[in-house]
């Protein structure tokens, strides 16, 4: 049995040392090994052209559904539905009309106005109970 397992190992060392050599002798790709440079590349356009990369999905921005909401109407699921931006100059086009597809939502501090004045507390004594 011990003989057998042997064999086994040295027939699965002898596959692993062999296999890079076989790979090295494969023809892998027609184009010599080189660096790109600027000929490896083409002008495709003559203008510089502004390709949108973010939307709602890239930014994995959370849908809410009904399961998001409690019986009063309020969400519940703890997750935002926007992303806070400000739009600037990438936000518009040369002919400045805006193409950028998320809606202006800036950070928000809060002031007096967010909270309601608090009631004035009734005067207590504590007691051991």
């Amino acid at each position: 049995m011990v003989t057998g397992l042997a064999a086994v190992v040295v027939f699965c060392t002898v596959y692993a040392l062999i296999l890079p050599a076989i790979t090295m002798e494969q023809e892998q790709c027609e184009i010599p090994e080189h660096t790109h440079n600027l000929s490896c590349y083409e002008q495709v356009t003559s203008a510089p052209q502004t390709v949108l990369s973010c939307s709602r999905e890239s930014l994995n921005i959370h849908n809410h559904t009904s399961a998001c909401y409690d019986g009063n109407g309020e969400p519940v699921c703890g997750y935002a539905d926007f992303v806070v931006h400000t739009h600037d100059d990438s936000c518009y086009d040369a002919n400045g009309d805006l193409w950028c597809p998320l809606p202006q939502i800036r950070t928000h501090a809060h002031g007096e106005s967010c909270f309601p004045a608090a009631p004035a507390a009734e005067e207590h004594i504590h007691t051991e109970a």
